[in-house]
């Protein structure tokens, strides 16, 4: 029996994932990523050639086990497992105490996973391709089209939470997105990551609420205090020198020990741009000093040197200035259209007045069906300006 203090046998049994009679379940102090699980024995063997039969068939029950409560536990579920354990000091052993690794894996976690635990050896790996992951070459070119399939954030969360570096540039932001990226984003802060969060004004459509909850987070990044930055700022279109008649970038820039992931689309900051909606995002792998690594980064920089740092004042002035573009909305009657396209068709006013009564009876959704060419646009258009009038404010359309 090996005579010396197992780590693994320090973990308090409060801290186990799972056990059985001959082994147990522990998370890994230094994971590859998160979720990361280490299943030894509760007796001291050194490899898990050592181990006794019933020790073997008590740690491989603890793996499936332990996938199970992975998969219900972790969010975004995992795409994907890697298993297996090292067994003397030649492949990496470093406890003599033999454990299985349990380590889940996500799409886009690494420029190209193929290979597997081949990677133990690098460049060894991915024996399906001859093409080089040196820098100078195309990055490894991914597409998610959103919901149901491949949602932007399923890809890209966990490359965030281990980020050393990110750099967001979104049109709008809306307070769901930030629900969905907060844990990712202090994660990545804790491990002292530098991240800059750039957003515009145009059309005033992103929430005042959520440029007030980001000052409040960069206070707490501050509080985090190392290494660790949360900066953001406001792209004011009226003080950009260009002088921009819109304002519609979306793009991140991500950067991991494996190099990072580039992404450029159509998804703003907000759930349904990130999770539920169908939004096209091409997601490029690289090594993080590719040519379209730099080209990225110096344009987030120019840009972002021209725009305004946060804070509660700048806020406050784009809240009433929100406010103003929402008091100019224009009520139906001062509308100067000719009468006769105005005037909705009596299908349209029955129509219109169907959709009142659906919506109070506060119902959220409702379907209009009608022949191609008569007028379902237009439809949308005299509904929409009679909420507006009943709002007395413009009311939020989502893109369809």
């Amino acid at each position: 029996m090996i005579q010396f203090e197992s780590p693994f046998l320090a973990v308090p049994v409060s801290e186990w994932l799972c056990s059985n009679d001959l082994a147990f379940a522990i998370f890994d102090g230094f994971p590859v990523s998160p979720g990361h699980v280490l299943i030894p024995p509760r007796r001291i063997v050194e490899t898990w050639f050592d181990a006794s039969d019933e020790e073997q068939a008590a740690l491989m029950a603890l793996v499936k086990e332990s996938k199970r409560l992975l998969d219900l536990q972790l969010s975004p579920k995992p795409d994907g497992y890697n298993v297996g354990f090292n067994s003397g000091a030649a492949s990496g052993q470093t406890v003599p105490h033999v454990h299985i690794h349990v380590i889940p894996r996500y799409h886009g976690d690494m420029p190209d996973p193929r290979g597997g635990v081949r990677h133990v050896i690098p460049d060894k790996g991915n024996y399906l391709t001859g093409k080089s992951t040196k820098s100078g070459n195309p990055p490894a070119l991914t597409l998610t089209t959103g919901k149901p399939h491949s949602p932007l954030w399923k890809s890209i969360g966990q490359r965030v939470s281990s980020a050393v570096e990110v750099d967001l540039l979104a049109s709008f932001i809306q307070p769901s997105g930030l629900d969905l990226i907060q844990q990712s984003i202090f994660a990545a802060l804790r491990a002292e990551a530098r991240i800059r969060i750039l957003v515009g004004d145009y059309l005033y459509i992103t929430s005042a609420e959520a440029l007030r909850r980001l000052v409040g987070w960069m206070s707490l990044a501050d509080d985090i205090g190392g290494n660790s930055s949360l900066e953001v700022r406001l792209a004011e279109i009226s003080k950009l020198p260009s002088k921009p008649d819109s304002f519609h970038p979306k793009a991140w820039r991500i950067v991991d020990s494996s190099g990072g992931l580039l992404v450029v689309g159509s998804s703003n900051l907000s759930k349904a741009a990130l999770e539920t909606g169908v939004e096209w995002n091409l997601i490029g792998q690289t090594t993080g000093s590719e040519p379209i690594d730099l080209a990225l980064a110096t344009a987030f920089t120019d840009l972002w040197q021209q725009a305004t740092p946060l804070d509660d004042s700048v806020v406050s002035r784009y809240a009433e200035h929100a406010k103003e573009a929402h008091r100019k909305f224009i009520p139906p009657e001062s509308i100067e259209l000719p009468a006769i396209l105005y005037l909705p068709r009596p299908w349209q006013s029955g129509a219109l007045e169907s959709l009142d009564q659906i919506r109070a009876n506060a119902y959220r959704r409702a379907l209009v069906a009608v022949a191609t060419g008569l007028g379902k646009t237009w439809l949308a258009a005299f509904d929409v300006l009679a909420v507006g009038k009943s709002l007395n404010r413009p009311p939020r359309v989502p893109r369809g």
